[in-house]
C-alpha cells in the first residue's frame, strides 16, 4: 500500500467469500447487476453486429471494467487509460467503476488551494471549491476512460456503462453516502490516516452522464437508460 495520491497504488476489493470480502459486502452492486440483466442481454441482441463481427472473427472478446461479480482473468493497469490494444474488445462491460477517480484531485491536499479539504477524505459537506476540484477529476477521468474505449473496440462493437448517480436536485450530504460520511466522518478520518489511504470517490448527477456522452463524437451512442 501507498501513500501516493494515485489510486492505482492502492489496495485491490478483498477477495475470496468470507466476511470483510467484497462479495458479501456488495449488495448493492448486485441487486442492481441482477435488474440491468435482461436489459443488457436486450441491448446485446439488437444492437451488437454479429454479422460484421463473425466475418473478421470467430472469438467474441469481452472486458469486464471494475466492480464485477465475475472474474476470468486480469490485465494489469488503471481501468481509466488503454489496457488493450487498437480494435482488439467486441464488448467492453463497466459496472460501478466510473465513481472511483484515477486519484485524489491535487488542490484538495493542497493548504494553499481554495480547495484545500482540510485533511477530510470526502466532500459531501464541503466548501463548493472542493466539490469543484472533485467534479474536474471526475471529468477528466471519464474522458480517458471514453477515449481508451473508443480506441480498444471494434467497428460495430459495444461499451455497456452502469454507473451509480444522485438526483440533481439532492444536496449531496443526503445521498446515503453523504450522509454516512458526515455521521462517521473523524472515524473515517482516523482510518484513512493509519492506512495512509486516501478513497477517492464522486458520484456524479443523473444529467450527467447525458453531458459526457452527448459530447463523446468518437462513438454513437445508442441507449441511455434510468434504472431505480
Amino acid at each position: 500500500m501507498s501513500s501516493n495520491n494515485n489510486n492505482m497504488d492502492s489496495l485491490p476489493m478483498n477477495g475470496g467469500n468470507g466476511t470483510h470480502s467484497y462479495s458479501k459486502n456488495s449488495t448493492f452492486q448486485r441487486e442492481a447487476s441482477i435488474i440491468v440483466k435482461a436489459l443488457i442481454k436486450e441491448v446485446i441482441a439488437e444492437k451488437l453486429d454479429t454479422e460484421n463481427i463473425s466475418s473478421t472473427s470467430n472469438t467474441l472478446h469481452i472486458a469486464d471494467l471494475g466492480c464485477s461479480q465475475y472474474f476470468a482473468a486480469a490485465v494489469p493497469g488503471s481501468f481509466h487509460a488503454r489496457l488493450f490494444p487498437k480494435a482488439s474488445l467486441h464488448i467492453v462491460h463497466s459496472s460501478y467503476a466510473l465513481h472511483w477517480l484515477s486519484k485524489v484531485p491535487e488542490d484538495i491536499v493542497n493548504k494553499d488551494s481554495p480547495s484545500w479539504n482540510k485533511g477530510k477524505i470526502y466532500y459531501t459537506s464541503a466548501s463548493d471549491e472542493v466539490a469543484s476540484a472533485y467534479v474536474a477529476q471526475f471529468d477528466r477521468d471519464v474522458d480517458e476512460f471514453l477515449n481508451a474505449g473508443a480506441v480498444e473496440i471494434v467497428t460495430a462493437g459495444l461499451i455497456l456503462l452502469l454507473t451509480t448517480a444522485a438526483a440533481d436536485e439532492l444536496c449531496l450530504s443526503h445521498i446515503i453516502q453523504g450522509w454516512a460520511h458526515d455521521a462517521f466522518g473523524s472515524s473515517l478520518m482516523e482510518k484513512a490516516k493509519e492506512l495512509k489511504w486516501t478513497p477517492s470517490i464522486y458520484l456524479c448527477t443523473l444529467s450527467a452522464p447525458m453531458t459526457w456522452l452527448g459530447q463523446w463524437k468518437e462513438m454513437d451512442v445508442l441507449e441511455l437508460r434510468e434504472c431505480n
